[in-house]
């Protein structure tokens, strides 16, 4: 990587261009001799390192010990603690040489400091320019992935809008047929209130009908109630009269026998009565279950059975008459005897 014009600052030699230690002015040099022995730097810290070797790092610790340290080309400027040590250099070469070399000093102190600040900031700028990198790296990923979601999204919505212009042709479709199948329930609903009102008059006519059909049934049960009770009446009075006369006409058997025949018939009679009066119970409890069909059937049948009643009971006032004359014949008889 280029440095943009620093690349003197890691050339082998530390001192500045353009720079040459002054001439010799051809006088030796004077050794001065002091009484206390100088402190001799050793020759490794006389020299500048090596680009090599220099830590460009700002968090290692070779650059947070340098930083604030002031050198020079011949090693890092003392400090304090070798106070001792520049004063004997000031004591030894206060002439032109020392003044020069100080001033060199100076200059690479000055010139470590400018090399170190541009490093720094020139990580810092290539930090920069990578976090920048990078950023634009992502932004470049996100634009992608935007873009792709963008034409997704734009295929969605018109798979989104087909569908809605398919969901509104089936509703208006779906709205046709509910009309129609509310026009058909409303139909049905008329029809059906039709029907129901129809069953409805039929039920009161059925009623009704049940209800003279009752009334006439116990109309008739009350007449074959009355009938029977009268009948049975008229049995019990002839049962009587036949006791009275088996008693009188013990003695005369010729006659009993005509009057035992006389009251066989009557049995016979009775038994026939008796059979009517099942048939017709048998008769009206089919009438009950067939209601209509079975009514006329009854009336029928209770015509014939009072035809035949009247006639039984024409017969049954015969049988009296006679019997009435053959009491009479007897007591007759008896009287003449």
């Amino acid at each position: 990587m280029p440095l943009n014009g620093l690349s003197h600052y890691f050339s082998d030699d530390p001192s500045p261009p353009n720079k040459q230690p002054p001439p010799s002015t051809g006088k030796p040099s004077r050794h001065i001799e002091h009484d206390t022995p100088t402190k001799q730097q050793p020759p490794s810290r006389l020299a500048s390192p090596l680009p090599s070797e220099v830590d460009y790092s700002l968090n290692s610790p070779q650059a947070l010990s340098t930083i604030g340290t002031p050198t020079s080309e011949f090693g890092p400027t003392p400090g304090p603690e070798s106070h001792n040590w520049s004063a004997a250099i000031g004591r030894a070469a206060t002439g032109k040489s020392g003044r020069v070399i100080e001033k060199l000093m100076g200059e690479n102190d000055r010139l470590q400091r400018e090399k170190k600040l541009a490093i720094v900031k020139l990580e810092e700028e290539v930090k920069r320019g990578e976090s920048a990198r990078l950023a634009l790296e992502g932004l470049q990923l996100s634009n992608e992935t935007l873009s792709s979601i963008h034409e997704s999204d734009k295929t969605q919505m018109a798979k989104k809008d087909r569908k809605i212009e398919l969901l509104r042709a089936d509703l208006q479709s779906e709205k046709l047929r509910r009309d129609k199948a509310e026009e058909e329930t409303r139909e049905s609903r008329r029809e059906r209130e039709e029907v129901v009102e129809e069953l409805r008059r039929h039920a009161a006519e059925d009623r009704e009908e049940a209800r003279r059909s009752t009334a006439q049934y116990e109309i008739l049960a009350s007449s074959w109630k009355t009938l029977e009770d009268r009948y049975e009446r008229q049995t019990r009075k002839l049962k009587a009269d036949l006791n009275d006369l088996r008693t009188e006409v013990d003695g005369d058997k010729r006659k009993m026998t005509e009057l035992e025949i006389v009251i066989e018939q009557l049995t016979h009679e009775l038994a026939k009565v008796a059979q009517v009066k099942d048939k017709l119970l048998t008769g009206f409890q089919a009438y009950k279950k067939e209601q209509e069909s079975g009514l006329q059937e009854i009336q029928e049948r209770a015509e014939r059975n009072n035809s035949a009643n009247e006639e039984l009971h024409e017969q049954m006032n015969g049988v009296l008459g006679q019997m009435k004359h053959v009491v009479n014949v007897k007591r007759d008889s008896r009287e003449n005897v």
